[in-house]
C-alpha cells in the first residue's frame, strides 16, 4: 500500500518536546519498516515550511531558513517526491 507523508506528521516528527513527536515518529517508522510506499508530494513541503518558518508566537516552528532547508533535504533525501499528476490522483 502506499502512503503519503503529510506536512502534520513532517512537522511533528522534528518539533521535540511536543506530546505527539513519539507518536508521529513510531507511524512514520512502523511503515518504512513494513517496506510500505511512502512518499510526500510537493503540497505537504509548502505548508512544513511554512509552519516551520513562522514564529513561534504565531504557532510555528520558529525555524530559520537554513534550519528548514536542512529539514526538507533530509525529507527529500529519505523518501521520494510524487508530483500531482493524473497518476497520482
Amino acid at each position: 500500500m502506499s502512503y503519503a507523508l503529510d506536512s502534520n506528521l513532517l512537522i511533528r516528527s522534528i518539533e521535540e518536546n511536543h506530546q505527539q513527536q513519539d507518536e508521529a515518529l513510531d507511524a512514520i517508522n512502523k511503515l518504512v519498516g513494513r517496506g510500505e510506499d511512502v512518499f510526500l508530494l510537493p503540497q505537504f513541503l509548502y505548508e512544513f515550511w511554512v509552519v516551520a518558518t513562522r514564529p513561534e508566537k504565531d504557532n510555528g516552528l520558529g525555524l530559520n531558513t537554513t534550519d528548514a532547508e536542512t529539514f526538507l533535504a533530509k525529507f527529500e533525501s529519505v523518501f521520494p517526491i510524487k508530483h500531482d499528476t493524473e497518476a497520482v490522483l
